[in-house]
């Protein structure tokens, strides 16, 4: 029941995170914003937070 072929939804997940994490820092380049993409490992998938200073 293995597909060599698909990507893993943790991996798509944690590229979509990404894209819109640099997204939303160019189009809002705010030097106190600080974007932090946590892995949880209790869920084990990635998480994004946002943590204003």
């Amino acid at each position: 029941m293995t597909h060599r072929t698909a990507v893993p939804p943790k991996i798509i997940f944690a590229m979509i995170s990404i894209f819109a994490m640099l997204l939303t820092t160019f189009k809002n380049p705010s030097p106190t914003k600080k974007y932090v993409i946590k892995t949880d490992k209790a869920n084990a998938s990635p998480t994004m937070r946002i943590s204003l200073p």
